[in-house]
């Protein structure tokens, strides 16, 4: 699936046209953030025999699709080729298709692919290559794939090592810099080790490898993986993790390029078994993280829900689980998407029989993570309850605590730290989108305090943050900035929609 700020999205799919040859079609379509077609469905030339599709949209509405297919070379042998097109928002091709990678030997394969918008324009590309011409080996490789020619950069390796399992991989961009992310098999039983590396906007890896995380389980130990962006350097690596007989648990560890990780949390823990297929994860840019996920009992022979939650990338639970479906088939693919401001896309896959062969159309689950400021003892909602501002402390006796906020007018407020009797700081958001010499968002801001602060806005419509921090024994210097936001000509979030049926 391909997200654009505006909520617009692309899905993509294959149609198996004979199973007996492997023929298939692939295919995409355009909406717009209700949900509604932007256009009929788009097919796309590629090799018949697909094994798998990813694409990604970029800011200007354009979209990357890659295909992963199996090409027959003879009674027993085939080859895999990973192959590229970049299509307009109308659908026009913008360059005939690029061959970005291919199998040469016998049982070699591509176990998997990922794709995303370049810093900087174009998109990156990166897979998982196999070979297995004397002893196994994975190489975990990069193309960085130009927007206006298609002209690919030569394969950068990220990784190569022999007699690793690596078969999950995900990729995410905050704009300057992109962050790869796979599993490798550890030689311990049911082992597996979670890895990451820095890219630049080509592709090319910016930093040495690093351990995210170390799981041992039931096998398999990681059944699904995935990492996204919420703010600049901010990343959120989230997987499924079979840990007993009928526990099957969701979890999320956040990091940022300097790495290392934070302590894992648990976002979601759910009754019966779990398969590649089951689970998906989007962060928006508060950290607000959708988990979605099915449920199957474990006397049962198929799933029975599908079930989405909304949770921090601290953990917090922000809603309680809702059940998107009930489902009498097995899930065949699933999918999650959505934007820096909050507005999501489900999709799966609509199946006529209970093993989920019979694949009959697309439905899927739009709506907002919760958006808007709402007021508490710790936060303030100001410029017509947009703008949610937070502010921590820690005081020269170690001891960490939280703003109380005081409302004093629509635009301003302050928060006291120890006695409500004395103000620590004053705040106020302005609005001058109106202003004939500016068109921002301001933010003005002074302290009364030496302890070590944190302050926080928040422009709730687009998840965009505003901070300031001081060093403790420094006093909280004033602070005009007259550009604090540019985001007058944002759209709110839109409120929760229905299920649309998508259908081909």
């Amino acid at each position: 699936m391909g997200h654009r700020p505006d909520g617009s999205f692309t899905l993509g799919w294959v149609e198996a046209l004979d199973n007996a040859t492997n023929d298939s079609e692939t295919w995409i379509r355009h909406f717009d953030s209700s949900g509604a077609p932007l256009g009929l469905a788009i097919a796309i030339s590629q090799p018949p025999d697909v094994m798998g599709i990813d694409l990604a949209a970029d800011s200007l509405g354009n979209d990357l699709v890659v295909v992963r297919a199996r090409i027959p070379s003879g009674p027993l042998n085939f080859h895999d080729e990973v192959r590229a097109v970049a299509l307009s928002s109308s659908g026009a091709a913008l360059w005939p298709g690029v061959l970005l990678a291919a199998t040469a030997e016998q049982w070699d394969f591509v176990a998997d692919v990922d794709v995303v918008p370049a810093p900087g324009g174009g998109w990156i590309v990166v897979w998982e290559e196999y070979h297995h011409n004397g002893s196994p080996q994975f190489r975990v490789r990069s193309r960085h794939v130009a927007l206006a020619t298609g002209e690919a950069t030569p394969p950068v390796e990220l990784a190569g090592t022999e007699g690793l399992l690596r078969e999950q991989l995900a990729l995410a961009t905050d704009g300057v810099q992109a962050v790869a992310v796979w599993r490798e098999q550890q030689p311990g039983p049911n082992e597996v080790r979670l890895v990451g590396r820095t890219l630049d906007g080509s592709g090319a890896p910016e930093a040495p490898l690093v351990d995210l995380a170390t799981l041992v389980g039931v096998e398999p130990p990681v059944a699904s993986l995935d990492v996204d962006a919420w703010g600049a350097g901010r990343y959120f690596l989230t997987w499924s993790q079979i840990v007993g007989a009928g526990d099957v648990q969701v979890r999320g560890v956040a990091f940022s390029p300097g790495f290392p990780a934070d302590p894992p949390v648990e976002l979601a823990r759910h009754p019966g078994y779990e398969s590649e297929y089951g689970s998906a994860v989007a962060v928006d840019r508060r950290g607000r993280a959708l988990v979605g996920w099915y449920e199957t009992p474990v006397d049962a022979p198929v799933p029975s829900a599908m079930v989405r939650q909304e949770r921090s990338v601290t953990g917090g639970a922000l809603s309680e689980p809702v059940p998107i479906a009930t489902l009498d088939s097995e899930v065949r693919g699933f999918t999650s998407s959505i934007t820096p401001g909050g507005s999501w896309v489900i999709a799966w896959p609509k199946t006529r029989n209970a093993l989920g062969f019979d694949v009959v159309g697309i439905d899927a689950e739009l709506g907002a993570t919760h958006g808007g400021c709402e007021p508490s003892d710790g936060s303030l909602c100001l410029a017509g309850a947009r703008f949610l501002a937070t502010a921590t402390y820690h005081d020269h006796l170690g001891r960490d605590g939280v703003g109380h906020a005081v409302v004093l007018t629509p635009e301003s407020g302050t928060f006291w730290f120890f006695t409500p009797a004395s103000v620590e700081l004053i705040l106020k958001v302005v609005d001058a989108c109106g202003h004939p010499d500016f068109h921002d968002f301001w933010v003005y801001a002074s302290g009364l305090t030496d302890v070590e602060v944190t302050l926080t806005v928040v422009d709730t419509w687009t998840g965009e943050i505003w901070e300031r921090e001081t060093v403790l024994g420094e006093p909280f210097p004033p602070v005009l900035d007259s550009q604090a936001f540019h985001t007058c000509d944002a759209v709110p979030i839109v409120g929760p929609m229905s299920q649309v049926d998508f259908g081909r």
